[in-house]
């Protein structure tokens, strides 16, 4: 464990969570077979380019489209038949590719999690490489093509078992018939032919997907996700996101809402060498482990600074009393029918006249400070929680009286959980 990850403690538990109960499909992106040698989008269209301008030595290089799904459809019609040819040798597994794939951190990293699904977006066989490692076998399946197969992989009862499964949801280079990388292939697989894009929202929408090693720039797939996120919505984004910082709050808020996606970021650098280290202690931990690292993490650095009350930071400090001056702050806790092992709490301030208020949470959600504007008598809202902490609230009467503070361990809610008041 790090120390980076402490804020984030929220997202990775959750995530930690639905891994634990085998409810995560992993995405695999470009940048994960990138980690070996093999190219990402600009590298591949440079290279494609590079064998245009060969056959034109005479004339002025070709100026492309920056849009690389357009590039790419212009290079496909000037390579003619010689295009599939020459991606089948950009995207070729050499001996040289295979020893770095047994020795890589990231590659053994992800070999480790515990999943039996895997969906990528690659072209080349780098995914089943890494899987065999540590499985019985390994079936790749190209696009949507094994209807049968498919439906078993979407509709699957979560279990675990060495055997595992790889859907590329953009074609693999063995099947050239199914290969996806150019704009007119793109609108095919995702808006002219319905199957291909009713399946990825399938998927979406009964899994929490792991991207690993992409962008999420693609706006096709984030038009599937976005779509989902309409259709079913619920409280908590479904979805994670490994990627590198630096993540702002507003960054956070968008992926978040509008297409269901919470961002777990790790520190940068060129080689994006946190990454592999994450995905390794995903795989290992355990959602209570996890818990209690992060608490004992959160307690050297408050007896560090010489404060107490490192595990419930906000007690004492707004009052002692959950009522003063006519207003009243209450809470009910029960268990989150979407997330297992975690609380779904509400929060009610309630009193006289109109104020504005602002609620304190414990410093490891990712927005401690909730504000709830200017309310008329009362306000509430809802949250997740692992366990039982203090509750502050700052409350500003608009008549001009003084400020009001309350504050309310959800230990003592009436009510709330044994498992969640002991945490």
């Amino acid at each position: 464990m790090y120390d980076w990850m402490v804020a984030q403690q929220t997202p990775l538990l959750r995530l930690l969570r639905r891994l634990h109960d085998l409810r995560v499909v992993p995405f695999v992106g470009a940048g994960v077979p990138m980690q070996v040698g093999l190219p990402g989008w600009p590298a591949l269209v440079n290279a494609l380019a590079a064998q245009v301008q060969a056959r034109r030595s005479a004339s002025p290089r070709q100026r492309l489209p920056a849009d690389p799904l357009l590039a790419v459809e212009h290079l496909r019609l000037a390579l003619g038949d010689s295009y599939l040819p020459s991606l089948q040798r950009q995207f070729e597994l050499t001996p040289r590719h295979k020893a770095e794939i047994q020795t890589n951190a990231l590659m053994k990293a992800l070999a480790q999690l515990e999943c039996a699904h895997w969906v990528t977006t690659n072209y080349d066989l780098v995914l089943e490489e890494v899987l065999r490692t540590t499985s019985q076998g390994v079936d790749s399946y190209s696009c949507w093509a094994d209807e049968v197969a498919i439906n078993c992989f979407l509709m699957g009862q979560p279990r675990r078992r060495k055997r595992r499964a790889v859907i590329h949801l953009h074609g693999l280079l063995s099947q050239p018939e199914d290969v996806v990388l150019s704009e007119s292939e793109y609108q095919e697989r995702y808006w002219r032919a319905a199957g291909g894009r009713v399946r990825l929202a399938t998927l979406l929408s009964t899994w929490s997907a792991l991207f690993v090693g992409t962008s999420l720039a693609d706006e096709d797939m984030k038009s599937v996700l976005r779509e989902v996120r309409c259709r079913f919505r619920s409280r908590h984004a479904p979805h994670f996101w490994l990627r590198a910082a630096p993540v702002d709050d507003t960054d956070r808020l968008h992926w978040r809402e509008k297409f269901g996606v919470e961002i777990i970021a790790y520190p940068p650098d060129d080689g994006h060498a946190a990454l592999a280290p994450l995905v390794e202690w995903l795989a290992q931990a355990t959602p209570k482990d996890a818990a209690e690292g992060f608490q004992h993490i959160l307690r050297e650095r408050e007896l560090g600074s010489g404060r107490e009350g490192v595990d419930d930071p906000n007690k004492n400090r707004f009052g002692g009393s959950a009522q003063a001056n006519g207003w009243i702050l209450d809470a009910s806790v029960r268990r989150d029918p979407e997330e297992a092992g975690w609380y779904s709490v509400r929060l009610r301030v309630h009193g006289t006249g109109v104020a504005r208020v602002t609620l304190h949470l414990h410093p490891t959600f990712p927005e401690p400070v909730v504000s709830l504007g200017d309310i008329h008598g009362h306000a509430a809202t809802r949250l997740q929680a692992w366990g039982a902490f203090t509750v502050g609230a700052v409350i500003w009467p608009a008549d001009g009286r003084p400020e009001v503070r309350l504050e309310l361990d959800l230990a003592e809610v009436r009510g709330a959980p044994k498992a969640f008041r002991e945490r």
